[in-house]
């Protein structure tokens, strides 16, 4: 069902479904096959012949080269091998270029014809200008000599990497040309290289004059060359730079001078001066002029609007400070303003003048409004796979009204978050009738179908091996893809735990904000070596998101879960038994993180609730709540500081005098308290051993940086504290336990590894198991917010 305010037309890939025929597919492969066809069909027809055309200056073995086709005179025309052909061709190395036509020979035949750009053989390297180097170690270093064939990107890319190795070896200001001569033999040409060398030089001294807001080590802090110091530099020919270098060094300069508001700073390309035989001054001069601020804003341009009008859709003001940025964001705002009231091709410009002999300037925003455009079509192209519904459940720009850019923007922003696109642009332009335009949303579609498989492993889970399949744009018709479901089946097999799941979500139940998704799950885990569980179930979910960080969702799950194994030196407590579930809940998630995997700025939080009942399809009755938190903040460096807590409580009610030992809680391994054996954080019974509270609580303090040299590797410090309590909602703090240690991060963007190295710091008295100072080692596989 689409919304009925669209106007739907197709781009370019057609707007009508129209059944495809076998004849149909294998004409239109073999006009995306060639580069001139046309508008002929040419299914059935044969090839009259294979011609070659050389348009370059080299020559080559067309023998050879017709060796290597896969097509032959008197085959059929077959477009897959007439792509091979070329990238064959290209991989002889004889040519620069290679391309073919197809061209009709007879009603019942063609012609292939090749045009090839042929590479020249070197006859000789010859250097002009004197040269350091021996013309031996110039053609190792470029890698072209006699007997070679070159190209002109091997010419231009040759000329380069010498270009390099003299930078290398301190020639800063080396220049490098290069041509190619033929010589009287055909095919052969010389390589011939104009070197300039200029003299060698290490920067030993950096002087700045005329600067009073930065000082000169705050100057040495923005540019890239400068001396030295390292003592292990000259080895590692760190030390060297080359001219281009200073022109953003002067960019660098010249825009901190104008983000501090000196916007008429002059600042030259330094001198560069030979104090020595291979020894150079790098000299800055600065002229840093006024420092200024708005006086007044005026408007030009603006069609019927006074400036007060104007200046509400700004944030500049008088008195502000005048740096391009200011001037930038001005003028982005009061383009977006007009673009949000109908003018799609508004351009604002800003521009300023310093007031003569003080520190103010005036501030002129130019508006070019164009015409103001109601929307006539709304277009799509680009989806061969994803459904037009799909799209345009997304799309809030609305036929007949005004154009809107934030509607625009916000409809493109959505598109890109959904996984089956790469890219998404929205274009606008105006239609042929007056005040009309058309707006065409241009996807790029991506891969949503993802198969992995490997092994896993973790501290407390074990080893297993692993496998999930995914599909994120799934259909219901043929060809099965299209509609935007996203499926899931995934497991684990080990010898201490075996993990199946199948998902199914549908975002947009019935084209509404709301999704809808359910989950089976069968889940068969060893717990410490005391007993195993086993559970089925399934969940029930749907919800909305509301805004842009926030969601909810309401939810009916089913659970099943068997405690059997029992070890006889478990608690007595322990008791084999099957339970069941039926219970409703809701969930809010709010999120603010700046990414998704490692993220450095923002905040998660997520609290739950469940109500179990009789009536729900289940034996047994209690309430819970559980609460996830994490705040993340970067000081800077690409450091990160993370704040994490976590609670949870239950409690029966009702028939149920008992929480179940499955629905028990715990604390203790890689998820929470680091230093604690998994689950041995809890209530113990009269002998010691752990039975599981109502109410577990804990809190984590971390700081992370990058591992020093080494790439992909995070090392961190943390603090862990947490407790678990008999009864419900109970937050006693008198019990609690503590522990810290480092950690190392192996990154991954989807499951990074994390080892960890905890000892404890405050230890239950009744607890045998864990000791303080006693270390643990632990491992786990994922992110945990």
């Amino acid at each position: 069902m689409f919304p009925l305010h669209h106007h739907v037309t197709r781009g370019p890939r057609g707007a009508h479904a129209v059944p495809l025929t076998l004849p149909m597919i294998v004409a239109s492969l073999i006009i995306l096959s060639t580069t001139a066809v046309g508008q002929t069909n040419y299914f059935n027809l044969r090839i009259e012949a294979i011609r070659f055309k050389n348009v370059g200056i080299g020559q080559f073995d067309e023998g050879k080269a017709r060796k290597v086709l896969a097509s032959r005179p008197g085959a059929p025309v077959n477009p897959r091998k007439l792509r091979a052909d070329v990238k064959t061709l290209k991989a002889l190395g004889y040519f620069e270029d290679v391309s073919n036509v197809v061209s009709r020979a007879s009603d019942v035949s063609v012609f292939i014809d090749y045009e090839v750009t042929a590479r020249p053989l070197v006859s000789e390297v010859i250097t002009e200008g004197s040269t350091i180097f021996s013309l031996k170690e110039i053609e190792r270093v470029t890698q072209v000599g006699p007997g070679k064939r070159l190209g002109r990107k091997m010419a231009a890319r040759a000329a380069g990497s010498l270009m390099n190795y003299y930078r290398a070896r301190y020639y800063y200001d080396i220049e490098i040309k290069w041509r190619v001569e033929p010589t009287a033999d055909p095919g052969w040409v010389n390589y011939i290289l104009n070197i300039e060398e200029g003299s060698p030089g290490v920067v030993t001294e950096l002087t700045f004059d005329g600067n009073n807001e930065f000082t000169d080590k705050e100057l040495r802090r923005m540019v890239s060359v400068k001396p030295n110091r390292n003592p292990f530099a000259r080895w590692a020919r760190n030390d060297a730079f080359y001219t281009e270098q200073l022109k953003d060094d002067y960019e660098a300069i010249r825009g901190a001078y104008r983000r501090r508001g000196y916007m008429a700073v002059k600042v030259a390309l330094p001198d560069i001066e030979q104090i020595g035989s291979s020894s150079l001054r790098i000299a800055w001069h600065i002229e840093e002029g006024l420092w200024y601020r708005v006086e007044t804003i005026h408007f030009e341009g603006s069609p019927g609007y006074p400036d007060d009008w104007s200046k509400k859709w700004i944030s500049l003001q008088p008195k502000d400070l005048l740096t391009p940025r200011a001037l930038a964001k001005a003028a982005g705002e009061l383009q977006s303003h007009y673009r949000s009231i109908g003018y799609p091709h508004a351009e604002v410009i800003a521009k300023w003048k310093p007031i003569e002999a003080t520190a103010l300037a005036d501030v002129m925003l130019e508006v070019e409004p164009g015409r103001r455009e109601r929307v006539r079509n709304v277009t799509i192209s680009g989806n061969d796979t994803t459904h037009d519904g799909v799209i345009l459940r997304e799309i809030d720009v609305k036929r007949g009204e005004l154009y809107n850019e934030a509607d625009a923007m916000r409809s493109r922003a959505r598109l890109e978050r959904l996984p089956m696109f790469e890219e998404v642009r929205a274009k606008v332009a105006s239609a042929e009738t007056p005040d009309e335009c058309d707006i065409t949303f241009a996807v790029e579609e991506r891969n949503t179908g993802k198969v992995e498989a490997g092994v896993t492993a973790g501290s407390e889970e074990g080893a297993a091996v692993a496998f999930k399949l995914t599909e994120a744009n799934l259909s219901f018709r043929r060809p099965f893809r299209g509609a935007g479901y996203r499926v899931s089946l995934g497991g684990e097999y080990g010898p201490e735990h075996r993990d199946a799941n199948l998902s199914f979500r549908n975002p947009r139940f019935w084209d509404s904000r709301f999704y809808v998704s359910t989950e089976l799950q069968y889940r068969d885990v060893e717990y410490q070596d005391d007993y195993s569980q086993r559970s089925v179930g399934a969940t029930l979910r749907t919800g909305r998101s509301l805004g842009r960080y926030q969601r909810a969702s309401l939810f009916y799950q089913w659970d099943q879960m068997t405690v059997y194994d029992i070890d006889p030196d478990a608690s007595t407590l322990y008791e084999e038994e099957t339970i069941e579930l039926g219970a409703v809940g809701a969930q809010y998630t709010f999120n603010v993180m700046d990414r998704r995997y490692r993220p450095q700025n923002g905040i998660y939080f997520s609290i739950k609730a469940l109500a179990g009942s009789d009536m729900l399809g289940g034996g047994t009755e209690v309430n819970s709540a559980r609460l996830r938190s994490s705040f993340f903040w970067s000081p800077g460096f690409d450091h990160i500081v993370n704040l994490r807590m976590g609670a949870e409580s239950i409690e029966p009610y009702g028939d149920t005098e008992e929480v179940p030992l499955p629905m028990r809680l715990f604390l203790g391994g890689s998820r929470d308290l680091r230093g604690f054996d998994a689950q041995t954080v809890s209530p113990r019974d009269e002998d010691g051993k752990e039975i599981g509270g109502r109410t577990a609580y804990f809190a984590t303090l971390e700081y992370t940086l990058p591992m020093p040299l080494v790439s992909l590797l995070d090392v961190s410090v943390y603090y862990d504290i947490g407790n678990v309590t008999a009864d419900a909602f109970d937050f006693d703090q008198e019990g609690a336990v503590s522990d810290a240690g480092v950690g190392l991060t192996i990154r991954a963007q989807n499951m990074p590894l994390r080892l960890d190295l905890a000892w404890p710091l405050e230890v239950s008295e009744d607890d045998t198991t864990n000791e303080e100072g006693r270390h643990r080692f632990s491992f786990a596989a994922g992110y945990n917010f």
